[in-house]
C-alpha cells in the first residue's frame, strides 16, 4: 500500500451508507499505519446548505454533529477508548467546506474538495 492511500480525504454527508464509509475508509489507513507509514484521514462536509435554503445556521449545526458522529466511529474503529486521551496510529480530521461559496454544480463541489486535498497535502 502506497502512501497515497494513508492520507486519504472522505467527502461525508447524511446517507444510509456514511457509517460503511468510515469503517472502510479507517480500515485502508489502519492498514498503511501498519506498515509503517503516517496515517490521517480527513473527513469533510461540502456546505451544500446554500443551495438548498437560507438556514445556514442549522444546516451548519447538523454537519458539524455529523462530523462528530464520524470522529467517534472512526476511534472505535481504531479500538480507541472513551477517555480522548489515546494516541491512535491514524489522525482523524474534520471539516465543513465551502461555507464560502455557493455550491451548485457538481463542478463547483469538485473545486472545493481539490482545494481542500492542496491545502493539506492530500493527493
Amino acid at each position: 500500500m502506497g502512501a497515497d492511500s494513508t492520507r486519504m480525504l472522505v467527502p461525508v454527508g447524511e446517507s444510509a451508507t456514511v457509517r460503511n464509509t468510515v469503517a472502510y475508509a479507517v480500515r485502508e489507513a489502519l492498514a498503511g499505519a501498519e506498515a509503517g507509514e503516517a496515517a490521517t484521514v480527513h473527513f469533510v462536509y461540502p456546505a451544500r446548505w446554500r443551495s438548498v435554503d437560507g438556514d445556514e445556521a442549522g444546516y451548519a449545526a447538523a454537519a458539524s454533529d455529523l462530523l462528530e458522529r464520524v470522529t467517534v466511529w472512526a476511534e472505535e474503529d481504531l479500538d480507541g477508548d472513551d477517555d480522548g486521551e489515546e494516541d491512535f496510529p491514524v489522525a482523524i480530521e474534520t471539516a465543513i467546506v465551502g461555507r464560502e461559496r455557493y455550491l451548485f454544480s457538481p463542478g463547483d463541489f469538485a473545486d472545493v474538495l481539490v482545494e481542500y486535498a492542496h491545502e493539506h497535502g492530500l493527493d
